[in-house]
């Protein structure tokens, strides 16, 4: 499918390459605040640290979205005063400020083709983007982090791991979209049908928020539809499987962690046995009936928007909500 060219006339947010000390701060303290139960809320409320303008706004998206979190104010005066004590060992090092600079343009682009593809309303299009170098805040180039607030995006993103920044610019135009609609987006089944990987805790721990949930299948999927990849079934997942020996066998269970994990915790112990539950592994960690509903979904926004290049995706995703979920 073809990607959509951006419109001149589509509103550009501005870019901003900045660091901000609080997130350094946070991203070497975090294990002192893992008894809050929410690292991305601990971050959030960091970000206030050098922006108090920011702070209510912080507060009620925490209280909306994240009731978990009880006492965010606490940790908020925990936050203030160990910051005020905090010394960073030597220069921070923040070699990937010029990797950013020197791919802004490339960026720019993106964000331009994301705008054009969702068509978002010009009222609903972040004025600015900041984007923190944090090549060496992350934990691993797979993570990332954005906070929307107000007219403004902050962006943690890996520069080894490129397509990452669309993702975590994505989250401002796909998650104020679902939170509109909440009302037409049916919890518990999309809880059901979405992948045991983003509902695990070890695995990635999106837990049993609905709309988080549908969220990163949005994103995710879009990715999908982009570079042209299908939704892979049973059948697809057999026929890779088909071609491996033990000896392959072995040698992905060495290197993949995560696939390690899985099979300890299934009690899959040799390739035979892996072969013979094939379709009990399949069901658990790979089958994700919400990725195929929402692949369909952006298959029909395809051909509308080949009728009509005007098309916004909410306005579509809200006439379809009802029926995907019936």
């Amino acid at each position: 499918m073809e990607k959509v060219g951006k419109r001149e006339n589509a509103p550009q947010p501005e870019f901003e390459i900045r660091r901000e000390k609080s997130l350094e701060f946070i991203s070497h303290s975090i294990k002192d605040y893992e008894d809050c139960g929410d690292e991305e809320a601990v971050f959030m409320l960091a970000l206030t640290l050098d922006h108090p303008e920011w702070e209510q706004d912080i507060l009620k998206q925490i209280q909306k979205h994240k009731p978990h979190v009880q006492k965010a104010k606490e940790i908020l005066e925990k936050l203030k005063r160990n910051y005020s004590e905090w010394q960073p060992e030597g220069q921070p090092v923040i070699e990937d400020a010029g990797w950013w600079a020197e791919h802004l343009p490339e960026k720019r682009e993106q964000v331009a083709n994301l705008i054009a593809y969702f068509n978002p309303s010009p009222e609903e299009v972040a004025k600015r983007i900041i984007v923190v170098p944090s090549d060496s805040l992350l934990p691993s180039k797979e993570t990332g982090r954005s906070f929307h607030i107000g007219e403004t995006v902050v962006i943690m993103s890996h520069t080894q791991n490129p397509d990452n920044f669309e993702h975590e610019f994505l989250h401002s135009v796909i998650n104020p979209l679902t939170e509109k609609l909440a009302e037409l987006i049916p919890e518990e089944k999309v809880i059901a049908l979405a992948s045991h990987v983003l509902k695990n805790k070890k695995e990635e721990d999106y837990g049993d928020n609905a709309l988080s949930l549908l969220n990163e299948e949005l994103i995710r999927t879009y990715n999908l539809i982009q570079t042209g990849e299908s939704i892979k079934t049973f059948d697809d997942f057999a026929r890779q499987v088909n071609l491996l020996d033990e000896e392959g066998f072995n040698r992905i269970v060495e290197m993949e962690s995560r696939f390690q994990s899985r099979l300890k915790a299934m009690g899959i112990s040799s390739f035979a046995e892996f072969k013979q539950r094939l379709k009990e592994y399949y069901d658990k960690y790979e089958k994700n009936e919400l990725r195929e509903l929402v692949y369909k979904l952006y298959q029909k926004f395809e051909v509308e928007k080949s009728k009509n290049p005007k098309i916004r995706f909410g306005d579509f995703f809200k006439k379809e909500a009802e029926k995907m979920f019936s």
